[in-house]
């Protein structure tokens, strides 16, 4: 069994709760600055793109890639449509805040990048490389080579996915479209665990720290999706957002845990191969 596949899952996982976490942290804490909190999240998220920049392994640049999408996604987004619902009035419905409801209605902006990333040859995302292949879109052969700097393409592969996802979650929620209960939110719910399922036997099979950390996106986020959904229908209350101690500091010491497992591994790898550099000199 390749344990690179594992730990980044654990890693990625433990993201979504933490992420969750955050958000209601700062909103308890920081009441009267949340601008000021949601700035500083934003701009951790920025410097952690910034220094994927002056790292050569594609292992860091995923790693600071993924974590820097996450803070970039909450600074930025989710706390810009938190403060755009407050500033037009939108309430809550049906349990949805004013600020998913806004989310929801990007879809046409979804739809629009979707598009372009189906079309544009450069992109490498399996997905899209398999839906250019199947629409006959490619000119020329699948682009191919070294990618220098992984960190931007993995922070946007995070924020692009959460994206997706909320958006398809939130569609399904709405009442007036589909519903929590109607059996479209069943099949998504299957679709997501069978789906999530496959992507974890493909992700146990990736040797590479960092493709395994890139790959351990969609994986987490799709399996997510179960996770949501059974909150939804009120089959449990999400502890990281009612802050349960024990909890939350169980998610982040197992986080904390994952992400020294994985570091290690990308100093031991690159040891050996200094090591074997040494002995072709």
């Amino acid at each position: 069994m390749n344990m690179r596949g594992i730990l980044a899952f654990i890693v990625i996982f433990m993201l979504m709760p933490i992420g969750h976490a955050l958000m209601v942290v700062m909103n308890n804490l920081l009441t009267n600055h949340l601008a000021l909190g949601a700035t500083i999240v934003f701009l951790l998220g920025l410097g952690l793109l910034v220094i994927t920049r002056f790292t050569s392994s594609s292992g860091w640049q995923s790693l600071l890639g993924a974590l820097a999408g996450v803070l970039l996604w909450t600074g930025g987004v989710e706390y810009g449509f938190l403060f755009a619902a407050h500033d037009l009035s939108i309430e809550t419905v049906d349990g949805t805040a004013g600020e998913y409801r806004l989310l929801m209605h990007t879809w046409s902006l979804l739809l629009l990048l979707m598009l372009y990333l189906v079309v544009h040859e450069g992109v490498r995302c399996n997905l899209f490389v398999w839906l250019r292949r199947k629409l006959h879109l490619n000119r020329k052969p699948i682009v191919s080579g070294t990618i220098g700097n992984y960190g931007p393409r993995t922070a946007f592969e995070m924020a692009s996915i959460l994206w997706f996802f909320y958006v398809v979650l939130l569609l399904l929620y709405d009442e007036k479209l589909v519903g929590k209960h109607h059996i479209l939110t069943y099949a998504t719910l299957v679709l997501s665990l069978g789906g999530g399922a496959y992507l974890f036997y493909k992700l146990l099979r990736i040797k590479d720290m960092g493709h395994a950390i890139r790959y351990a996106i969609p994986t987490v986020i799709v399996l997510w999706n179960v996770v949501e959904i059974l909150s939804k229908w009120g089959v449990y209350e999400e502890p990281w957002l009612t802050l349960d101690i024990p909890i939350v500091l169980s998610v982040v010491g197992a986080f904390i845990a994952g992400v020294y497992f994985v570091l290690r591994d990308m100093f031991q790898t690159r040891k050996q191969l200094r090591g074997c550099g040494d002995n072709i000199t």
